[in-house]
């Protein structure tokens, strides 16, 4: 007798095919739980291409609380499936003091099962409207961030909308109208490879901010490593130092690239914590055949110490 291809199952007839797309369907939800799309995206970039917005984008992961990568299946479910959305957007701003806020920030709902794409077309309507009714002077760009799943309201949300903007250095590549229209205004953004410093930084910048403007006494001496010389190296650190205009800064004359005359430098001047770091940061790309011992003091806060090209004694 012939059988059916069809299992039952309470008297009810089950499709094979219909059984196994609502497996991957449970599979694909499960894989996706903990993930948070997040991106920012930059105003030209919604008049180019409003399907695609992949500039920027990270997966974030609320269980394990960073950054991840996709697998192929996870890639897969969160392009060809269809979800409700749980949206946030926000525009990001920088004012003439240096703070970065958010502005215009909005929670939605997606009201039917839409694919990425669709969302994010929708995203990019919403997103033109609110940078257009920022702050001119201060708008940076846009960021959003996306999950089929409710986010609960006692869960910090905020790495949610810093990640991308860290992992991308956003803050860094991106200037305001009122920045690109002051030349010789000095923009300072913090770069850091520990993504839970860069929260603390935005958390506590006002803090900071004060701190840096905090006058230094900074002395740097410099002597031979005993390394040899690279063949250029020298004369174009020394010329990359008085682009950035740090001898006046600093009030120093630097002789020719000399690692002799190099190693007989000592500097000692006053300066705030902003210039001092474009000191050690321009100090921290010295050649090799040469170490710097960079002492910082002050009356309110804890002297330090930074060394380059050696161990500190």
């Amino acid at each position: 007798m012939a059988k059916s291809s069809n299992k039952r199952k309470n008297g009810k007839v089950i499709n094979r095919k219909d059984a196994n797309v609502k497996r991957m369907r449970r599979q694909a939800a499960h894989d996706l739980k903990d993930l948070v799309v997040c991106c920012c995206v930059d105003r030209q970039e919604l008049d180019r291409d409003r399907t695609n917005l992949v500039s920027r984008t990270v997966v974030y992961n609320r269980k394990l609380k960073k950054i991840v990568p996709v697998s192929r299946l996870q890639e897969v479910a969160l392009k060809t499936e269809r979800w409700g959305w749980n949206i946030f957007t926000a525009v990001v701003c920088r004012d003439q003091t240096g703070h970065v806020y958010f502005t215009r920030e909005r929670d939605i709902v997606t009201k039917t099962e839409v694919l990425l794409s669709e969302m994010n077309d929708y995203i990019a309507e919403t997103l033109c409207e609110d940078f257009n009714d920022a702050n001119p002077l201060n708008v940076l760009t846009m960021v959003w961030y996306a999950t089929p799943y409710e986010l609960p309201e006692t869960e910090d949300l905020l790495p949610l909308v810093l990640a991308p903007i860290w992992s991308h250095n956003v803050l860094g590549n991106c200037l305001t109208r009122y920045e690109m229209e002051n030349e010789d205004l000095q923009v300072l953004s913090y770069v850091t490879d520990n993504f839970k410093d860069f929260m603390d930084w935005y958390i506590h910048q006002r803090a900071i901010r004060r701190d840096l403007s905090v006058v230094r006494k900074v002395v740097v001496t410099f002597g031979k490593t005993g390394e040899r010389q690279v063949a250029g190296e020298l004369p174009a650190w020394r010329d990359a130092f008085l682009k950035n205009k740090l001898d006046q800064l600093c009030g120093v004359t630097l002789p020719k690239a000399s690692v002799h005359e190099f190693a007989k430098m000592r500097w000692e001047t006053e300066m705030d914590g902003s210039n001092t770091a474009r000191v050690s940061t321009a100090l921290s790309g010295l050649p090799k055949c040469l170490w710097a011992d960079m002492s910082i003091t002050g009356q309110e806060f804890t002297a330090e110490r930074l060394v380059f090209n050696k161990e500190k004694d």
